[in-house]
């Protein structure tokens, strides 16, 4: 551990022992949070409801807007920034966010799995599950069943993840490797079949 890491966790450890004032005072609490974010769970809670001092703590990691107030957390800027860096955080903003699709599409894009947090509406929309599948194929779970039952949103997402593989069933496999738009798209989808999985034998295909 370098000597600056050493100072900005002693920074942050500092602060557990200040009094309740000093937790509360802007300067002392905004100081140990640019050395080390961790130290925004630490200070006080007038402070988690301070401005400068959560968007010092989320930029760097943005998990701790959990620790933030209600009111910050509805902070459209500040939910973005946090967003930025940690997808997940989308469980902690408020339902309105969780049906925002800016909201959504920065978080899966840092995170495909972040959807999960996201609101019925928004798993059933192809656009989106799409997105969040290219950043992430465990999002495939999350998304709405309507659009795991469909061939062609299956063959499409195999073109653009071709990871969620292993999530379809059997099935699911064999169904979209019969779908075709395309000579093109029925061409990189067994392409993608024979490069990421052994099973692509199993599967019957014509040619």
């Amino acid at each position: 551990m370098n000597c600056l890491s050493c100072f900005s966790r002693l920074a942050a450890e500092t602060v557990r022992f200040a009094s309740a004032e000093m937790k509360n005072h802007p300067t002392v609490a905004l100081t140990p949070v640019e050395l080390d974010a961790n130290a925004f769970k630490l200070i006080g809670s007038l402070m988690q409801g301070y401005s400068p001092v959560i968007e010092a703590a989320v930029r760097v990691k943005g998990a701790l807007i959990e620790h933030a107030s209600t009111e910050m957390k509805e902070k459209r800027e500040l939910a973005l920034l946090a967003l930025q860096s940690y997808g997940y955080a989308l469980g902690f903003l408020p339902i309105t966010f969780q049906n925002d699709p800016e909201m959504v599409e920065t978080a899966i894009t840092q995170n495909g799995d972040a959807i999960k947090y996201s609101s019925h509406a928004i798993k059933a929309n192809p656009e989106t599950s799409l997105l969040a599948l290219q950043s992430n194929t465990s999002a495939y779970k999350h998304i709405d069943p309507s659009l795991k039952s469909s061939i062609e949103f299956n063959c499409h997402a195999h073109f653009l993840a071709p990871g969620i593989y292993s999530e379809l069933s059997h099935d699911q496999k064999l169904a979209a490797s019969q779908f075709s738009e395309s000579k093109q798209l029925r061409f990189t989808w067994i392409q993608a079949c024979v490069s990421t999985s052994a099973a692509f034998s199993s599967l019957d295909i014509d040619s």
